[in-house]
């Protein structure tokens, strides 16, 4: 038959529009096999696949050494691959033999944790994510229907970011120092979606004679796809906003100055910042004195972390002194996500065909081998170079597609390593009597390797909370050992969330705050009060 689409053969979706992750898609697919054709190699497959698609333009000298010339390099990987053989070559001989135009009604269940779709190009290049359903015989004959899907928004609790205090020592002409300023903030939820609001608090301590002549907070996305060892992609700007000019953004007095290099003479301030004044800075934090809100634009991507493509969100604040080089800034990561309103599909109302076939007359309706459903779903996969399509016979899947030989931490780490989402993952093993065993077992640095294999850092404390609330006794080492593993943006909210579940907490509480910098210690005091109440 050849390899090629074929007019022969249409998907007719039930759904229409952006479809939502988690959703169940329903249909047919028609075929319209003439009178006489040898039936008996026919087989028909369903595949659902989703992928990333790039393409990097890269200059080179020629042969010739004439000159430079523009070349492209492409790539592909799989995000998800669902095959659902519907027709068996055994089963569509008899039912196609006697020719006619036949439908085959299918179901497919678009995983819960794939991420949104993105066309996304630039300079020649691109960076593409794209999902699509296709329908094959085998033999060769197929045809692709796109799809567009809407990643599912995160539901797990915010995830703050309280920033430790940055002192900027402030000079002119890079050697006149003229004092120091300190700048901290607080974002509420770092997880925001597309047309929302981030909300940021900032505090501020100015012992320097300079003024702050504004404070602005900028939100920046970076994309950055490769293909083949070359790259390709951009930073850009998609929201800023000013603060407040308070008083203690302002210049100090000579007196106060020399009152506070008394102070750092006389040994007050031999610590580096007093406990006072982090506590200062954190009330100003906190009061939502000095706030600004920073609305996400819609059309922003999600933030993404893939194989070929990397879509990055972060927050600056910077002080502007004036004084160039030496200006206080910032910087905090944020993941954008899909907004809670557009993260499930509309049942309001009946959807229609997103595909009506443009066959004509009555079609015989075949029930699949499979009843229409089921199949096998793998994630990820190697990495294609090329133009090509990225290919798989549906016709010769394993035999033995099952759960792992045994139950050990080794394969409890392959099995999460090879799914979409390791929290999802996770719940599934919870409720499996054998893997639960396996996880309240758990010693601490079992759970950093658990830890290690969540891609963004944003999902690690809801995963780390999932699992210390298996393990048989949670302690407060435990907490210590993943203190020492995670990015240090995440430490105070990463003691927020497990001194709750730490069960020698009133004993060994002193284990964690021994850990924590002065900063992180003054930030959870009030968090390590609260919890040791109902202990």
């Amino acid at each position: 038959m050849g390899n090629s689409s074929s007019n022969s053969l249409h998907i007719n979706l039930n759904e229409s529009g952006p479809i939502a992750a988690g959703s169940t898609l329903s249909g047919t697919i028609s075929a319209v096999v003439p009178r006489g054709s040898n039936t008996s190699s026919i087989g028909l497959s369903l595949y659902l696949i989703g992928k990333e698609d790039v393409c990097v333009p890269y200059t080179s000298t020629g042969a010739s050494g004439s000159g430079n010339s523009t070349y492209y390099s492409y790539s592909k990987r799989d995000i998800v691959r669902t095959v659902i053989p519907l027709l068996s070559p055994e089963s569509s001989s008899v039912e196609f033999q006697a020719g006619g135009q036949y439908a085959v009604p299918f179901q497919v269940q678009i995983p819960d944790n794939v991420p949104s779709s993105m066309i996304c190009g630039v300079d020649g290049g691109y960076c593409n994510i794209v999902y699509k359903l296709k329908a094959e015989v085998k033999g060769g004959m197929f045809k692709n229907l796109p799809l567009t899907i809407v990643a599912k928004p995160p539901s797990s609790s915010p995830v703050p970011n309280l920033v430790t205090p940055v002192s900027t020592d402030i000079k002119v002409c890079c050697c006149i120092h003229k004092g120091t300023i300190t700048i901290a903030a607080n974002v509420d939820d770092t997880r925001v979606g597309g047309g929302e609001i981030v909300s940021v608090d900032i505090g501020c301590k100015n012992e320097a004679s300079a003024d702050l002549e504004n404070v602005i907070a900028t939100i920046k996305e970076k994309v950055r796809w490769s293909s083949h060892g070359h790259i390709s992609g951009y930073t850009q700007v998609i929201v800023r906003n000013k603060f407040s000019l308070t008083d203690e953004m302002r210049a100090r007095s000579k007196s106060q100055l020399r009152q506070i290099k008394s102070e750092k003479n006389s040994g007050m301030r031999s610590r580096g910042m007093s406990d006072d004044m982090y506590r200062e800075i954190l009330a100003a934090v906190r009061d939502g004195s000095n706030k600004v809100r920073l609305l996400i634009p819609s059309n922003a991507y999600s933030t993404y972390q893939g194989s070929l493509i990397k879509v990055q969100h972060y927050l600056t604040i910077k002080a502007d002194t004036g004084f160039g080089s030496t200006n206080p800034k910032i910087r905090i990561p944020l993941q954008i996500v899909t907004p809670e309103d557009q993260g499930s599909p509309d049942t309001s109302t009946t959807p229609s065909p997103a595909n009506a076939t443009p066959l004509s007359g009555d079609l015989t309706t075949i029930q699949a081998d499979t009843g229409g459903g089921g199949g096998f779903t793998s994630y990820g996969g190697d990495v294609v170079d090329g133009e090509g399509e990225i290919t798989i016979d549906s016709f010769d899947l394993p035999t033995n597609i099952g759960g792992p030989t045994e139950y050990s931490l080794p394969s409890l780490l392959r099995e999460i390593k090879g799914s979409m989402s390791v929290k999802s993952k996770l719940e599934e093993m919870i409720r499996d009597d054998e893997w639960k065993r396996v996880l309240s077992a758990l010693q601490p640095q079992d759970v950093v390797a658990i830890i290690k294999q969540v891609t963004l850092e944003f999902d690690q404390p809801d995963v780390t909370i999932l699992v210390a609330s298996v393990v048989d006794n949670f302690t407060c080492a435990y907490t210590v050992t993943i203190l020492r593993s995670v990015s240090d943006w995440m430490r105070i909210q990463f003691v927020q969330k497990l001194i709750s579940v730490c069960t020698d907490l009133r004993e060994n509480q002193s284990l964690i705050v021994n850990e924590l910098s002065d900063w992180e210690r003054v930030s959870t005091e009030l968090d390590f009060a609260a919890t040791l109440k109902c202990v």
